[in-house]
This record gives structure tokens, C-alpha cells and sequence, in this order.
């Protein structure tokens, strides 16, 4: 793609072009529509997945609940991260502490948003929320924790990982922090993590208060909630920000674009490998390339394996910025020797691989640890 415009909007044309996600326009539209290319679809998979394994899968006592919509910003916040469910789970797991509620839910406003910012404006997001119930004694250690935990989370995915930064903040009885990222036109808070002692429980008259008390060390007491909240939508922008690259000759950021590319983490590609034939041969090169293809699929790998017939460059810059991390190439020499190149991404250096051999090496790498 041609480098033209901020860096923002280069980045904005390329998620555009490459099929992750577009603004609409069309009459009616309101500010924040935004439409979802296959590419999108599956990054958002990925990432939603990705949340779901350490927050969910990975995690002792934490119980997933969903709505199929979250009240108004404007209602009560107890109404948004799940709190309704509370007494339900409590009871589940028979009234004993430590243990997390999983709230998932899509808020949708009909405010305007003040400014344009990709993704962020959204007029529908994604509400992913942790409420971690704990002793009262035991808070502020969870509170560290969760902290923690998340901006680990953050991390582990980044390519630039001091643009992800925590703000510690004070309001009231409680207190909190804020992951920032560090965006085009600014930092953003990409995910809150509040520790809300009890307050939550103490919002009604004293008999309604009881009802959340939990035995421990011999007394009644009220647990503590930590909150951790983010977006898929804003999870989605920060990760896509920060995987954006544009790199000059021999890989000199101050030379003249020569490569685009999203390095997104190989567990959050929208696809694994994508396919490539290069040679005379075209018809027995691209039943090759429909085999190998075939045999990721059934292994639940996403593959782009289009059969198209074009330069091999061409395959790579529109898989550079589609992010995925490997190439497969199939010419005329595979034919005899069972030799497949593999190109990396972030590297552009070339491998010959045994076809048999294909598989553990993409998932091995591929599919690293969510």
C-alpha cells in the first residue's frame, strides 16, 4: 500500500483494505458503525479467546455469566459488570471465598461520540468484566494480583511493550489503577482494575447487606470485590496499533517505506500460514497446496489458501499485512523432493521444510500458549 496520510490513517486504510474493519458510512449511519471483513471476524475471535483462557479456563472458582445486553453508562454500575449475579454464583460455590464472576455483555450507546477514534467510538461494544470476590484481609494482595496479571496479559502480545503503562488512581474508599496505551493521537485507557472493598453490598438497607455476608474465621463479613473491565473493541485497536509496523530498506525505519506489516502475535493471526505455488507445474502445485491446506484446516488451523497464481512478492506483502506469520511455498522442486519453503513474517528470511515436517513446525509456533 502506498504511504500516504498520518501513520493513523495509513493504518486505518490497511485494516480497510485487508478485510478487518471499515467505518460505515451509508445513509442512516451514525457515528461509531462499524462493519467486520473476515480478517476482523477472527482477530476478534482470537483475542476474545485469548481473554476467555487466562480469565476463565486457566482460573480456579470463576464462573462465566452473559446478558445479551448491558444497561446505559448513565444506570447504576453495579448493572454493567455483573453484580446481579452475585448472590446466584455465590451460592454455586457454596458460599465460600475466594471466587470470580466472568461477566460478558454488548453496551450499546446512542450518544454521539465527541471524537473519532477507530474502534474506540464504537457505538456497540463488547463489555468483558471480572469480579473477583475475596476476604476482607486479603484485598489488597488480590488487588496487586489482578493487576498484575493484566498487564501481563497486555504484554505478552505486544511488540512494543512500554507503550502499555499502568496509572494508579485514588476516588473515594476506593482504589484503582488504569492500563494505558499509548495511541496515535494520545494515551487511552485500555482496561480499569478497581479495588471496591465492599461498597457494592452497601448500597441497600442493612437487611439487604446480610445477604452477601460470608462466614470466615469464625464471624460474618462482607467480601471485597476487584474489578477488572475492558473492551473487545478497544482490546482489538490497542493490539492492532501496536502491531503496525513500516519498516525502510534492509529494516531501517528512517529509510523510504518498504514493507507494511501487522506483527501480530502468532496466537492472535487471523491465520496461521497462508499458501503459495511458484512454478510450471500449476495444476500439480496447487493440488499440493490444496493438501496441505486441507490438513491444517482438519487440524483447526486457519489457512488463507486462495490458489491464486501471482508473483511471489505480491503473496507477501498482502500477507505481511494481513499479519500472518508464515508463507507456504510450493514450486516445482517439491514435486521430487517433498521440500516446502516456509517464509517468516517478521524476518522475511525462507526455510526449506519437509511437507511431513510442516505441521508441528507452523503449530509449534503458531499456536504458542494463549
Amino acid at each position: 500500500m502506498a504511504a500516504t496520510g498520518s501513520k493513523l490513517e495509513r493504518l486505518s486504510q490497511l485494516l480497510a483494505a485487508r478485510g478487518f474493519v471499515a467505518r460505515m458510512f451509508n445513509d442512516g449511519d451514525r457515528k461509531g458503525s462499524y462493519r467486520f471483513g473476515p480478517a476482523g471476524v477472527l482477530l476478534k475471535h482470537n483475542i476474545y479467546n485469548s481473554w476467555w483462557h487466562w480469565m476463565v479456563s486457566t482460573q480456579e472458582s470463576s464462573f462465566p455469566v452473559e446478558e445479551t445486553r448491558c444497561w446505559s453508562p448513565q444506570a447504576n454500575e453495579n448493572m454493567n459488570n455483573g453484580f446481579s449475579f452475585f448472590l446466584e454464583v455465590s451460592e454455586i460455590n457454596n458460599k465460600r471465598l475466594p471466587f470470580s464472576l466472568i461477566h460478558v455483555c454488548k453496551l450499546t450507546t446512542t450518544t454521539q461520540p465527541l471524537e473519532e477514534k477507530l474502534l474506540i467510538d464504537s457505538s456497540s461494544l463488547m463489555q468483558m468484566t471480572l469480579l473477583h470476590a475475596c476476604t476482607p484481609s486479603s484485598s489488597s494482595r488480590a488487588f496487586d494480583h489482578w493487576m498484575r496479571y493484566r498487564l501481563s496479559w497486555w504484554k505478552k502480545f505486544a511488540v512494543n511493550p512500554s507503550h502499555f503503562t499502568v496509572e494508579r488512581e485514588v476516588n473515594g474508599t476506593e482504589s484503582g489503577s488504569k492500563i494505558l496505551y499509548q495511541f496515535p493521537w494520545g494515551q487511552e485507557t485500555i482496561e480499569t482494575i478497581i479495588n471496591k472493598g465492599d461498597n457494592p453490598f452497601k448500597a441497600g438497607n442493612e437487611e439487604q447487606s446480610k445477604e452477601y455476608q460470608f462466614k470466615f474465621e469464625r464471624k460474618l463479613v462482607l467480601p471485597h470485590l476487584i474489578e477488572c473491565s475492558t473492551t473487545l473493541e478497544t482490546s482489538m485497536m490497542a493490539i492492532l496499533t501496536d502491531a503496525y509496523m513500516e519498516k525502510g530498506v534492509n529494516g531501517k525505519k528512517e529509510s523510504p517505506v518498504h514493507r507494511v506489516m501487522l506483527q501480530l502475535h502468532p496466537a492472535l493471526a487471523p491465520y496461521k500460514i497462508a499458501t503459495a505455488t511458484s512454478g510450471s507445474k500449476t495444476r500439480e502445485l496447487q493440488e499440493v497446496a490444496s493438501h496441505i491446506a486441507k490438513e491444517f484446516h482438519t487440524e483447526g488451523v486457519q489457512v488463507l489458501h486462495t490458489q491464486e497464481v501471482k508473483p511471489l512478492e505480491k503473496h507477501y506483502a498482502r500477507n505481511d499485512e494481513l499479519g500472518i506469520p508464515y508463507t507456504v511455498i510450493v514450486n516445482d522442486t517439491t514435486l521430487d523432493s517433498g521440500l516446502v519453503g516456509v517464509r517468516d513474517r517478521d524476518t522475511a528470511v525462507k526455510e526449506q521444510v519437509p511437507v511431513s515436517k510442516l505441521s508441528d513446525i507452523v503449530k509449534r509456533n503458531s499456536q504458542s500458549t494463549l
